[in-house]
């Protein structure tokens, strides 16, 4: 599948754009925090931080529990992105 980093996270990392292949998003998270060593800033534990997104397909997913987050099955067609929350108030 695509993985896509945007914003700071991209240049964090150093790239915009990974593929990757999981069977679901637990396992995805795990892999990217497994391979992308910077990413640990944004994604700790297999669960994105707070103030990370992270869209599956278009759909914003707003689980933080990994069992749940097994639950979203993944194929190679699937686009993920981590994105920022941009902040405001």
């Amino acid at each position: 599948m695509r993985v896509r980093l945007r914003g700071i996270i991209a240049d964090e990392v150093g790239m915009e754009e990974i593929k990757l292949r999981a069977r679901d998003l637990h396992e995805l998270l795990h892999v990217l925090e497994e391979s992308i060593p910077n990413i640990r800033k944004v994604i700790t534990n297999s669960r994105p931080k707070a103030y990370i997104c992270v869209v599956v397909n278009g759909s914003v997913i707003n689980i933080t529990d990994p069992i749940q987050m097994g639950s979203i099955k993944l194929s190679e067609e699937d686009t993920v992105e981590i994105i920022p929350i941009a902040g405001g108030g």
